[in-house]
């Protein structure tokens, strides 16, 4: 597989897109100076205990206090939160989830200090590996070197990028990381609550330490600031990739050289069109994600079965794509098309979770319900792309529908009636408008000036 990533810094915006055989998987984007939380290490103070709920409210000097749960202490003792710790108690805690701006942020103590070749948990022992890493002979390997030199109380986990370096780097990385925990404790015990203590790297330094390996054939950057930086950046983390980077000067704004501006676009979109004729429905609610998967167009060729599976198939590889696209979190219900056999329901489970394993977002496959529903979870540790790009419509109050024009010309009627005046009534609804309001009382007035879609204004009879 093919993968590229580029970056465009351009009008006040960070944007950074993965490519694999030039089809766009990922795009995160970021305003100039902003902050993504998740990750972030802060001295908290403990404001309240919840008991009904198992939880604390903690304050870490943000407008909202953050929500820290009972199972997100540190591992000990199996006691009420409430004889673990107390109002007033300071606290290491890390960002799990951003606020939303309706709730305050999601906390752990099990704190992660994640580098380009593994992760330290200073907190909980055991050594663990990515999965995505395919030798596993090298993976075994690099445990037992760690199972060595990782301290008593503690534990790493290898990342994907550890496969492609030497035993010596990842001791190095394993320093490195020691010497980071120590001065956070340094910090920790010189700083008085509330306070930020570590900072999650921005947007860029954390997709090229995540990205940046043997996997990537090119880095194309655009904007030279973010060039120098990649740069910066590269030579400290991955500097077997610096022979990859390449700045970016055509004329053409970089994503609209990639062709990449209508796949955004498309990805703001409920419909998502298939290859075969076929169509998904993607709509996001506070709670969980839901999508339905048509046939639409196509008709196949085998009979009703085969059809339904090889659209089930194909749907199943572009939903990956599209979480891992539109950064979905949480719960994900996906109504496929009813399938009787039960070796295409397996097939069909085997095939989702084999395209989720190309996502850095920890995706679980629940498998199929009683109802023919499919069940998945995807970690949700920031904002959705739509979250980052689109806001709430103010006439509609984000709900996405318009009154039919006769609900709304009987709503101005109504009104009208209230307030004792005529009603000016836009052009094209003159003929609708004078049929509802015979009998009514209410004086009409064509205004050929009314141009807003639906557009009714009252105003006192002359």
């Amino acid at each position: 597989m093919e993968r590229k990533l580029l970056v465009e810094d351009a009008f006040g915006l960070l944007r950074v897109a993965l490519l694999e055989d030039g089809r766009l998987v990922e795009c995160r984007v970021e305003e100039a100076g902003g902050k993504n939380r998740a990750g972030s290490i802060y001295k908290g103070r403990v404001k309240n205990i919840l008991p009904g709920m198992q939880a604390a409210f903690v304050d870490i000097g943000e407008e909202k206090n953050a929500y820290l749960s009972q199972k997100d202490l540190l591992p000990g003792e199996d006691a009420p939160i409430g004889q673990r710790i107390k109002p007033g108690d300071e606290l290491l805690v890390q960002v799990l989830k951003e606020s939303d701006g309706n709730k305050g942020a999601k906390l752990t103590m099990r704190l992660s200090l994640p580098g380009r070749l593994l992760v330290l948990k200073p907190f909980e022992p055991g050594l663990g590996a990515s999965k995505r890493m395919g030798d596993e002979h090298k993976r075994a390997s690099l445990k037992r070197a760690l199972a060595e030199r990782c301290p008593s109380g503690m534990g790493l986990v290898l990342r994907t990028a550890a496969q492609f370096e030497e035993e010596s780097a990842l001791m190095r990385a394993l320093e490195e990381a020691l010497d980071g925990w120590a001065a956070l404790q340094r910090a920790a015990a010189s700083k008085s609550a509330p306070c930020l203590l570590r900072a999650e790297s921005d947007l860029l330094e954390k997709d090229l330490r995540d990205l940046a390996n043997e996997s990537l054939v090119e880095i194309v950057v655009s904007g030279e600031e973010a060039c120098a930086r990649a740069r910066e950046i590269l030579r400290e983390s991955s500097p077997p990739c610096l022979e990859r980077l390449r700045a970016y000067r055509g004329e053409t704004p970089l994503f609209d050289a990639y062709n990449l501006e209508k796949e955004l676009q498309a990805a703001l979109k409920q419909r998502v069109p298939l290859k075969s004729g076929g169509f998904l429905v993607i709509e996001t609610t506070e709670a969980l994600t839901v999508v339905d998967v048509n046939s639409g167009a196509y008709v196949g060729r085998r009979g009703l079965a085969q059809t339904a599976l090889e659209v089930n198939l194909e749907a199943a590889q572009e939903l990956a794509r599209q979480l891992r696209l539109r950064d979905i979190g949480g719960a994900v219900i996906v109504d496929f098309i009813d399938m009787q056999d039960q070796g295409h329901r397996q097939r069909l489970v085997e095939a989702l979770q084999a395209a989720c394993r190309a996502d850095r977002t920890p995706v679980m496959v629940h498998g199929i319900t009683r109802l023919g529903l499919v069940e998945l979870t995807r970690r949700r540790t920031r904002q959705s792309l739509a979250f980052d790009l689109t806001r709430a419509c103010p006439l509609c109050g984000g709900e996405g529908k318009l009154l039919k024009e006769e609900h709304l010309l009987r709503r101005g009627l109504r009104e009208a009636l209230r307030k004792g005046c005529g009603l000016r009534v836009r052009q094209d609804l003159w003929p609708l408008a004078n049929e509802l309001a015979r009998g009514s009382g209410v004086a009409l007035r064509r205004d050929e000036g009314l141009a807003k879609a639906y557009a009714l204004e009252a105003e006192p009879e002359t």
